[in-house]
């Protein structure tokens, strides 16, 4: 009987009590109250630099061909639509070479750019730009980021210098 009695009274003491679940519940809510601003804007830092990522890719692919197979090469970009796209010259007909890939939907960023085009030689050289080019992607919270063309047709992360 006594055997019986010890068993009931530890049962009653396993198990949490519901102000122990709710101190922990409540502590679990102000450290996520806590973490998620700095957690959304390194998320936002983290899509704009993967744009720039990409977008430095399609100009240096753009480039790249153009000086191993000695063609002309253009890299392209819509600011209405934020998209780019790289097109080289295959006896004499454009080809696709990186199909058009829209930033606004894949990493909800804006693309402006001072030119629409860049075209480089077989030499990998940027063709007719009289001034260096500066592509800004920028995110809906406001963050900024800058990518320059050279007036050689390099390509380089920041403000372009004259």
């Amino acid at each position: 009987m006594k055997q019986i009695m010890h068993q009931r009274r530890v049962s009653k003491r396993a198990g949490f009590t519901l102000i122990e679940v709710l101190i922990v519940v409540s502590i679990i809510a102000i450290t996520l109250k806590l973490a998620i601003p700095p957690l959304h804007d390194l998320y936002v830092n983290e899509k704009i630099r993967s744009t720039s990522v990409v977008l430095r890719s399609y100009l240096a692919s753009a480039r790249s061909v153009a000086v191993q197979h000695g063609r002309t090469a253009v890299f392209h970009s819509s600011n209405s639509s934020a998209s780019i796209w790289v097109m080289v010259d295959s006896s004499g007909t454009m080809v696709s070479l990186r199909p058009r890939l829209r930033l606004d939907s894949l990493y909800t960023v804006t693309l402006l750019a001072t030119a629409d085009s860049i075209a480089y030689d077989a030499r990998g050289r940027a063709i007719g730009l009289s001034s260096p080019q500066t592509y800004t992607l920028s995110s809906a919270q406001g963050t900024n980021k800058l990518v320059c063309v050279t007036l050689l047709g390099g390509v380089e992360s920041g403000a372009c210098v004259q």
